[in-house]
């Protein structure tokens, strides 16, 4: 008789009392429960501490542990250890899953045992229509499926496939090492990005997450923004890194990938330091991509805003 799936739920949380009872319900209130839920604390200040001795007392497979705030990556590093399952699950603390959200999952990887990662779509809000595939341009034509080239589409187009969905292989895991604590934002389309070198993915064309955000909303706070500055760098270093690694693999499509990504980051990095009248930066940013790329439209571009500054702060930035 087949063994049943063991599954571990990682959930990293930070003040959110507001959503976490309803993120965590949503957990234990699946059609194939869970082996075990671990929430890592990531230093809130509210009342999630009660919260999550509430759920303690409630279910006997369920762990929290807390640490002071250092980032969503961290708390994630501090929870993979404690991971007992065959599989890894992840969920932030203010999403919610659809109660056949497992059951369907484990459908798509049983019908494709060589896939080791089983994704499915999203939608932003309970009533909302647009999904994050939709948004990404990944379309799917059948209900599950395997994604073809997983790696390149993930570098080519963003990942539009989300962590709160990503049901793994505990071995998967191990191979595509731990989340950059470097990055607060984007960490999840790096580690994604990493799983899919050296993984399969398969599945569920269906929204079975549903984001408490909208797409014009999607970071928690507007420090991190899309292109905002603190958010832009981040992507820079993400990009760069992805260019670093595809070069000592010689693995040339990927790099010529990542490496317009790399240039794209630097170019809305340029557009975000004129809008605040920083234009040596943008000149800077504008003459790195340069240097990386050898396209001369960022040397036009440069030379555009060294020539006309206030006119290219009013063009090259306006709304």
């Amino acid at each position: 008789m087949k063994a049943p799936p063991k599954i571990s739920v990682l959930v990293p949380t930070y003040n959110r009392e507001s959503t976490l009872v309803q993120s965590l319900s949503s957990i234990f209130n699946q059609t194939i429960p869970p082996y075990e839920v671990i929430v890592i604390d990531d230093g809130s200040s509210d009342n999630t501490n009660r919260i999550l001795e509430d759920f303690s007392q409630k279910h006997s497979n369920f762990l929290f542990i807390h640490q002071e705030n250092r980032g969503k990556s961290a708390a994630l590093n501090r929870g993979l250890p404690l991971a007992s399952g065959n599989f890894i699950a992840f969920n932030d603390s203010d999403d919610l899953w659809k109660t056949d959200k497992l059951e369907k999952q484990l459908i798509a990887l049983e019908r494709f045992p060589e896939c080791e990662v089983c994704f499915t779509d999203t939608k932003y809000g309970a009533e909302g229509e647009t999904t994050t595939l939709q948004l990404a341009k990944i379309l799917l034509t059948s209900q599950y499926g395997e994604l073809e080239n997983a790696a390149k589409r993930i570098v080519k187009d963003g990942t539009g496939i989300m962590m709160q969905t990503l049901l793994v292989r505990a071995p998967s895991m191990v191979r595509a090492g731990p989340f950059d604590e470097i990055l607060k934002v984007a960490q999840d389309a790096d580690f994604i990005m990493r799983l899919s070198l050296s993984s399969r993915f398969c599945y569920v064309n269906e929204p079975l997450v549903i984001l408490d955000r909208v797409p014009s909303r999607s970071r928690l706070t507007t420090d991190y923004d899309a292109n905002s500055i603190i958010s832009l760098e981040q992507q820079k270093h993400q990009h760069s890194k992805w260019r670093s690694y595809f070069s000592a693999k010689e693995t040339s499509t990927l790099l010529s990938l990542a490496t317009a990504r790399y240039c794209d980051t630097l170019n809305a990095l340029s557009n975000s330091h004129l809008k605040i009248g920083q234009s040596e930066n943008a000149k800077a940013s504008l003459e790195e991509a340069f240097q990386v790329s050898h396209n001369y439209k960022y040397k036009l571009k440069k030379l555009f805003i060294s020539t006309f500054p206030k006119l290219s702060t009013r063009l090259l930035c306006s709304d």
